[in-house]
């Protein structure tokens, strides 16, 4: 997501820019989500450790790219508006 930024920044195609670095940044996000979620599949659920870093290390970056999806998607509508 970092490299296809890069390219639309280098020919000058902000906007697309501008999406894949909302993309990009949502991604990096995702050891921040790993970090919460891990407590609570610990801690609440009482999954084992193993268990559920296995599944939330694969898990911890969708929610965060449906919200950049979601925040691309609503400000295009609202640039049509």
């Amino acid at each position: 997501t970092g490299w296809t930024a890069y390219r639309y920044a280098r020919v000058g195609q902000i906007a697309a820019h501008r999406q894949w670095m909302i993309r990009n940044f949502s991604l990096s996000l995702a050891a921040v989500t790993l970090r919460i979620w891990l407590p609570l599949a610990l801690f609440a659920f009482h999954w084992p450790f193993v268990s559920s870093y296995i599944v939330i290390s694969w898990l911890c970056w969708v929610p965060n790219i449906i919200a950049a999806e979601w925040i691309i998607r609503r400000r295009a509508a609202l640039a049509a508006i």
